[in-house]
């Protein structure tokens, strides 16, 4: 699975889990702060939300992941 994928995902799980409602700047923010995270971090981050040991096997993280709904964005909003 490549890392703009993992990134998107961790993004929709922290939204989705914190329930949060962001801004276009929070937005921003928020994707910058996951993308100057180091692969290793990046996994081991999404392997805790998903309940994973880390390391964790390659197979079985894109199989949580798949799970995942990355939100369609609505009319207006922002594009990373």
């Amino acid at each position: 699975m490549d890392r703009s994928t993992k990134e998107r995902k961790l993004i929709a799980l922290m939204i989705s889990d914190l329930e949060l409602d962001l801004t276009e700047p929070e937005m921003i923010e928020l994707e910058q702060e996951v993308h100057a995270l180091v692969d290793e971090e990046l996994d081991r981050t999404l392997a805790s939300r998903l309940g994973l040991a880390y390391p964790v096997d390659e197979q079985a993280m894109e199989q949580a992941l798949s799970r995942i709904e990355v939100p369609e964005l609505r009319a207006g909003e922002y594009e990373g």
